[in-house]
């Protein structure tokens, strides 16, 4: 299989929490929230790939020393250094390409100082690109990737025991059909009888979410098909 990442967009918005929320040493009332688009050639066709993070500061690194600005400016360069290690980056499945992309960003990890955690936040974000475009490339659900072993996994390359044995040897054969929606509590929030209730109307209704009626950038997003090369 021929897979070939041709080129990456970052986009980025602010995002304001509802309350304050306190995790560990930090109190997050608003962070960036970016949206990572790649373009990725498979089997000489091309497809779009989509993935998102938050950027909170004191979730990879908390060093009380730093402040919040300089862990979301060394998020971003985790994910900047991974792009660029990325565009043009050419392997034979979508986990080969993850693990060339994983050793080059622990040379930068070393060579910056910057935490392994941190260093593969941005290589798990094209990552997950990259399987989002392999996924519409081959109209296919990330369950059944899994179970056909299209991505390419080597559970071998990571602990001996594992080796000759695929994902599906052991994964469920059907997914889920349902899944419990946790909420994190935060050190500060108040725990009342009618917490659900709260939730659902800040959620908009009675669902778990609702869709952000900020739209900066959208307009610039591709849309997610297959073309020909």
């Amino acid at each position: 299989m021929s897979f070939r990442i041709c080129s990456l967009r970052l986009f980025e918005t602010s995002l304001r929490t509802r309350m304050p929320f306190r995790y560990g040493i930090a109190v997050l009332t608003e962070c960036p929230h970016v949206v990572l688009v790649a373009q990725i050639e498979v089997e000489g066709h091309m497809a779009i790939g989509v993935a998102a993070e938050h950027l909170p500061p004191r979730w990879f690194d908390k060093d009380p020393a730093k402040i919040s600005a300089q862990e979301v400016t060394e998020m971003k360069a985790s994910i900047q250094h991974a792009m660029a290690q990325s565009v043009g980056l050419r392997a034979k499945s979508v986990y080969r390409l993850w693990r060339d992309l994983y050793a080059a960003q622990m040379v930068w990890a070393a060579e910056a100082a910057q935490p392994s955690l941190l260093a593969h936040f941005g290589a798990t974000l094209v990552e997950c690109t990259a399987i989002d475009a392999f996924a519409c490339a081959n109209s296919a659900r990330f369950a059944a990737l899994m179970q056909t072993s299209a991505l390419g996994v080597e559970l071998g390359a990571h602990h001996p025991r594992l080796a000759g044995s695929k994902p599906a040897d052991w994964l469920s054969h059907l997914p889920l059909s349902s899944i419990t929606v946790r909420h994190t509590v935060g050190l500060p929030d108040p725990m009342t009888d009618d917490w659900h209730e709260q939730l659902a109307e800040h959620a908009g209704g009675d669902r778990p979410w609702h869709q952000s009626s900020d739209r900066e950038d959208s307009t610039d997003l591709p849309r997610r098909q297959k073309s020909s090369s």
